[in-house]
């Protein structure tokens, strides 16, 4: 960034002076200018006797220099030919990580120098990553038959990755370890590896994946110094197909292995891994629809509603193993002394999502067991033991567990809101939480009320409706 091109006109910079980024310490003679908590264009000018060197905060650049050329303009002793000798300046981002990432795969394949222009553009903005998109758009030794013209050779991504180097930007593979490689499996010696005849995804229970991926990422690796990867997995549209065609897993079971399969492998190479999380939403979509955030707080006996997840009970159990995975993940990072504001808030509504996957599991399995207990009430210990123990008593049944659960998160999120939101609203929206535990302490009290005015023998009414709200 050319310093001069931002500098007020009553005040000259020599020619070439340049500054890279956002936030600075500055060091001169007799000034001192220092930001009001919170106020980003604040800028008052103090004078000092001696040599001040002050941190600046976030300060922008054009506050900085708006103050100086109001001092400037103020006091006699900055006149027209007045020099301010030198100027220090140390700047760092708010931001950690400022990535781009760029297909080199869907369309045209650019060149080396039409890559390299992108890196230009991009420091001047200040940004450190690049992340070059590649389902087999990279050359790998030892497949000539891959995508032949529409790859870079390995010796222009060394020299990309080299240029990038050079302006503080990390080059930074995104590949596809899992779906979207049908070039892959069109070359017929390896459309076996596919889980589909000439698919688009791999097949994690066939051996020899295993192999060819190491391979890959051994490659990979050398290819790309930069401690991080990111290895796709979005849209892996081919799982359920697979399943049906007679595949040997659980679209769960199936993503899952590939998923830890591929990040074991980068990880013993020391790398930081990434991957895309589409599909945990996309299973609980099947249930609810696209709306699956408003879904969470309906009425799972509602007959409209409990119809649907009786009819996905899988895909409600992959969205929870899913979501219980994340969460794994997420308290190894934490664990790592990651960002807490960022790996909390995702934290808190990966476990939203578990809870709201077996919210809905629930009815159609409280609806199993009372089926079993036949057209009319069994005698007390059967109704004791299979009934009023497994599902409403104080002593951690589902309802009781759904209490619990919700009056944690409801802690969780309201802290977590806090940390990116001021109260505003925060009211409203705890409202849901706080109507989501009475609707479960309701419920529990009118099976109790059913338990405990009910009869041996009498006839058993439909569940959902004693279940239902009254």
């Amino acid at each position: 960034m050319e310093l001069s091109h931002a500098i007020p006109p009553n005040i000259k910079c020599r020619e070439g002076s340049r500054m890279r980024s956002i936030t600075m310490v500055m060091y001169f003679i007799g000034i001192l200018l220092a930001p009001a908590p919170g106020i980003a264009e604040h800028n008052p000018l103090l004078p000092r006797p001696h040599p001040v060197r002050y941190g600046i905060g976030s300060l922008p650049l054009h506050g900085l220099l708006v103050g100086l050329s109001q001092k400037a303009a103020a006091e006699d002793r900055f006149a027209a030919e007045a020099v301010l000798t030198e100027v220090e300046i140390h700047d760092w981002p708010s931001l950690a990580y400022r990535g781009t990432m760029v297909d080199m795969h869907d369309g045209s394949l650019p060149s080396e120098e039409g890559i390299k222009r992108q890196p230009d553009f991009l420091a001047r903005w200040k940004a450190n990553q690049y992340y070059l998109y590649s389902e087999a758009s990279i050359e790998l030794e030892g497949y000539p038959p891959l995508n032949p013209q529409g790859r870079l050779s390995q010796d222009e991504v060394r020299r990309i990755v080299a240029y990038g180097r050079e302006r503080n930007i990390d080059v930074i593979p995104n590949l596809e370890l899992y779906a979207h490689l049908h070039d892959l499996f069109r070359v017929e010696e390896f459309s076996g590896l596919s889980d589909l005849p000439h698919g688009t995804e791999f097949d994690p229970h066939n051996p020899k994946v295993m192999v060819l991926l190491t391979d890959w990422v051994d490659q990979i690796a050398r290819l790309f110094p930069s401690p991080f990867v990111h290895i796709g997995f979005e849209e892996t549209f081919q799982i359920e197909m697979a399943a049906k065609e007679g595949a040997s897993a659980t679209p769960t079971m199936v993503y899952v292995k590939q998923l830890t399969d591929g990040t074991r492998l980068f990880q013993q190479r020391g790398k930081h891994v990434m991957a895309w999380a589409d599909i945990m939403l996309r299973y609980l979509q099947k249930v609810f629809g696209s709306q699956t955030m408003f879904a969470i707080w309906k009425d799972p006996f509602f007959p409209v509603y409990s119809k649907n997840p009786a009819q996905h009970r899988e895909d409600l159990r992959q969205a929870r193993l899913l979501a219980e995975e994340a969460e794994k993940h997420l308290d190894h990072a934490l664990a790592l002394g990651g960002d807490a504001a960022t790996l909390n808030s995702l934290l808190v509504g990966s476990r939203l999502l578990d809870y709201g996957g077996q919210k809905f599991q629930t009815p159609p399995e409280l609806d199993d067991l009372w089926q079993r207990m036949g057209r009319r009430r069994p005698k007390g210990d059967e109704w004791w033991n299979e009934w009023e123990s497994q599902v409403f008593y104080q002593d951690h049944p589902p309802i009781v567990d759904f209490m619990e659960a919700i009056s944690e998160l409801r802690a969780l999120y309201r802290t977590e809101w806090l940390v990116e939101y001021t109260s505003y609203r925060l009211g409203s929206a705890l409202g849901r939480w706080d109507t989501e535990y009475e609707y479960w302490r309701k419920l529990q009290q009118r099976l109790r009320r059913f338990s405990d005015s009910s009869r041996e023998g009498d006839v058993l009414p439909p569940l959902e409706t004693l279940a239902g709200e009254r």
